[in-house]
């Protein structure tokens, strides 16, 4: 990537952009945050690059500019900011901006409505609930901490390279800075994008900063801190290069998918005896299956059965720490309907990534040549299977889904747990409400159609149900996430619906 540097003055204060080649009708213009420079987009750059043009700012008193003798407020880095695209003749370009780089951002678009087609926040600040020094220092280390050594290194150094002086003289402007009240006068689309770990920008803030924004906005959250922008960059870049787009600005992506509802904690729910009894059973049962899925009768077989020639072919995705042999008295039975069964070992004990799994499926159904299939899942298999589904390597492959007990918005069941640090870096994380995958998933409806879910009458894996909007939902009888896949009378529902949606056109 080639960059080209231009300087200009403005009233003696000096502002850099490094410009790219790249297509000038599809521009990205990028403004760093307080303490950093463009270097700090480096990995972003890097991601964007192939999509257009980019023009990197530097900032007076930021990267190789010269400190300024006085304060500047953000009113005056937005309109050098501005006065720099005019020279470079920038018109219906994205503006990103980062941390303080979003206040810039909204302070330029604000000005000038023209100024942008888009503009992407990521990680705005300042919070206006904790608009104080010492809250937003806190929140600041808090995050901090959660970032990888080489990216908090990276920060590090470039705040060194700032120096103190102008850091300190720089932060009570970026404190002050309404941006709750400033993006009211932006007219044109907004992104705005945050870390699911950065404390400094909590789902509440973003949600209300959409709702206050001028234009229609959406709201994405994705995986990283307060950086996530520099670990997580091709994510963050895809986001910026593909938008989606929200019908109302009230139901920005992320909302919808990371709080569906006002979902109760297993916590919340096992105060009532009856559902604590319940769920104890449960869990018993899943020890039992386990302890015989570990114990096969068998040897290992990809199919267990090869049914009747003319039945709809079923896939068995198994949940979490459910290896190919959980399922089997299900398989058995499906198998003595006539349904050939496709068991996939290759997926073990479905520890690995939502992604990587469904690649998995695939590459073996593909070698099986399994075709006109319907995946019948458990739990986070429905995950995998919806993921499968969406893949244009399926078509031919596969017809649909009946998913039982799966959680399609995530789960509640311990909100304090699955916020911890080593839960969200586990296999578990995935369940998280605010998992980027997930909520990417979420987005994702259009083979929803073609999708059965299956929600037990209490799952205290899943408190908020297995709900999923626009496919076939029903409510089971049974009670317990574990015990819906043991019951006779669902696999007599499960068997149904197979047979239905193999019935249905195939998906688009």
């Amino acid at each position: 990537m080639l960059l080209t540097s231009a300087t200009i003055d403005v009233d003696g204060l000096q502002v850099e952009a490094l410009v790219s080649d790249g297509d000038p009708e599809r521009t990205f213009v990028l403004v760093h945050g307080l303490g950093v420079s463009s270097v700090y987009f480096k990995p972003l750059a890097e991601a964007l690059y192939p999509r257009g043009r980019l023009v990197l700012m530097n900032l007076p008193g930021f990267g190789p500019t010269p400190h300024p003798d006085r304060a500047l407020r953000i009113g005056q880095f937005a309109a050098i900011a501005r006065r720099m695209a005019e020279e470079l003749n920038i018109v219906d370009a994205v503006w990103i901006g980062h941390s303080m780089g979003t206040q810039v951002v909204v302070e330029a678009a604000a000005q000038d409505p023209n100024l942008a087609s888009r503009i992407v926040l990521l990680d705005p600040v300042v919070n206006r609930h904790e608009r104080t020094a010492h809250q937003i220092i806190f929140r600041f280390v808090q995050s901090a901490l959660r970032e990888p050594l080489p990216s908090a290194l990276a920060s590090a150094r470039a705040f060194v390279s700032c120096g103190p002086r102008w850091l300190i003289e720089t932060f009570p402007g970026m404190l002050a800075y309404p941006i709750e009240e400033r993006i009211r006068e932006v007219t044109t689309d907004v992104l705005i994008a945050s870390g699911s770990l950065d404390t400094m920008t909590p789902k509440a803030w973003l949600d209300e900063l959409a709702e206050a924004a001028g234009g229609d906005a959406t709201v994405m959250i994705v995986d990283g801190a307060h950086q996530a922008m520099h670990t997580h960059a091709l994510d963050v870049a895809n986001l910026i290069a593909d938008p989606v787009e929200a019908e109302e600005p009230a139901e920005e992506i992320g909302s919808a998918q990371e709080e569906p509802l006002p979902l109760p904690t297993a916590r919340e729910l096992f105060r009532d005896k009856h559902l604590r009894r319940v769920a104890v059973k449960d869990w018993a049962v899943a020890v039992r299956d386990q302890v015989l899925s570990i114990k096969p009768t068998r040897p290992p077989s990809t199919t267990p059965n090869d049914g009747v020639c003319g039945k709809t072919p079923v896939v068995l995705l198994p949940g979490i720490l459910e290896n190919s042999r959980y399922l089997r008295p299900l398989a058995v039975w499906l198998a003595a309907q006539g349904h050939p069964v496709h068991r996939l070992p290759a997926l073990g004990w479905n520890l690995s990534g939502m992604r990587a799994s469904a690649e998995k499926g695939l590459t073996a159904l593909e070698t099986l040549g399994v075709e006109d299939a319907v995946i019948v899942a458990h739990s986070k298999g429905g995950l995998i299977g919806k993921a499968m589904l969406l893949d244009p390597r399926s078509r031919g492959m596969l017809r649909g889904m009946v998913a039982v007990a799966t959680p399609f918005s995530g789960s509640t069941f311990s909100n304090r747990l699955q916020a911890s640090f080593f839960v969200r870096r586990s296999p578990l994380g995935l369940f998280h409400p605010t998992h980027p995958d997930l909520t990417r998933l979420a987005t994702e409806q259009e083979v929803n159609a073609h999708i059965v879910s299956l929600s037990p009458a209490f799952d205290q894996m899943i408190p908020g149900g297995s709900h999923l909007d626009g496919a076939t939902n029903v409510k089971l009888n049974v009670e317990g996430h574990f015990q819906a896949v043991r019951d006779e009378g669902v696999w007599e529902i499960i068997h149904h619906h197979v047979d239905e949606l193999a019935e249905q056109p195939e998906i688009a």
